[in-house]
Parts: structure tokens; C-alpha cells; sequence
């Protein structure tokens, strides 16, 4: 499953929604304006006129004007929000700490295999590359990859 985004996207609820609802309805030019392909997803967030209280929640399918959602996402909580609510895509805290924990995972994961990382302590010539479990990456005529 992949996170989506779109730009500038936003729109008001067409009808009131309802602390237990499970699906929002916005006007349906605005809700064809997002694609999801298997799996996707968006995160939206809902305010009130004043911009003092907010939900966010996670968008997971479209049907006309019809969107189906996930409720109090990112520490938010499921509140009662009256039609014409303003409903809006935008990047979120936790969408950027995913963003930053995958790239940190990766670095690691970067640094060990340039490395010749691995759990063995002689796993291959200096500068050797080795998998994610250790095991030495060799080519057809088994000579040990290296970095270069």
C-alpha cells in the first residue's frame, strides 16, 4: 500500500458526518480528482471554519462523491463535522516521519552493504558486498563483489 499526494487539493463536506461514520461525501468533481490504484491511499484533514480543531483521515477508496475513510489518524480523534467543513490533502507530521524513517532505514542499510556488512566479521575482501543477511554477493565466476 502506497500513500498518495496531490497538489492544492481541497473541498468541503456536501453533508454532515457523523463521529462513527465511515465514509465522507464531497462534491464529486473534487472527489474524481484523486486515482487510487490498488492499494493507495491519501491522507485528508478536516477543519472547522476557524481552523481551531481538526481530524485527519486516512482516504482509502472514491465512489462519486463518496469517500471512504479511516477516522482519527495521527493522534487526531473522530469528531462530528457539519456540511460545508473544509477537507483538504496536504502532507502530514506523520506522513514526513514515515518518510524520514524509511530514509534513515535505508542509509543503514546502504552504509552496512558498503561496508561488507553482514554479521560475519571476515565475510569477503575488504570493500566486499554482501546481502541484507549477511551472505557475500559474488558474480557468475564466484569472485567477490566489491565496492569500487
Amino acid at each position: 500500500m502506497m500513500q498518495r499526494f496531490i497538489n492544492h487539493w481541497q473541498t468541503a463536506l456536501s453533508a454532515t458526518l457523523a463521529p462513527s461514520a465511515e465514509q465522507m461525501t464531497v462534491p464529486v468533481a473534487a472527489a474524481g480528482l484523486l486515482s487510487f490504484a490498488a492499494g493507495a491511499w491519501y491522507k485528508a484533514t478536516l477543519t472547522n471554519a476557524a481552523r481551531s480543531a481538526w481530524e485527519i483521515v486516512t482516504v482509502t477508496a472514491q465512489a462519486g462523491g463518496v469517500l471512504t475513510i479511516d477516522r482519527a489518524q495521527e493522534g487526531t480523534a473522530a469528531a462530528e463535522w457539519p456540511a460545508g467543513s473544509a477537507v483538504f490533502i496536504e502532507l502530514t507530521a506523520g506522513a514526513l516521519h514515515d518518510l524520514a524513517s524509511q530514509i534513515a532505514a535505508l542509509t543503514a542499510r546502504v552504509a552496512a552493504l558498503e561496508q561488507g556488512g553482514g554479521t560475519d566479521p571476515e565475510p569477503g575482501p575488504d570493500g566486499a558486498l554482501t546481502d541484507a543477511a549477511g551472505n557475500l554477493l559474488v558474480d557468475q565466476a564466484g569472485n567477490a563483489l566489491v565496492r569500487g
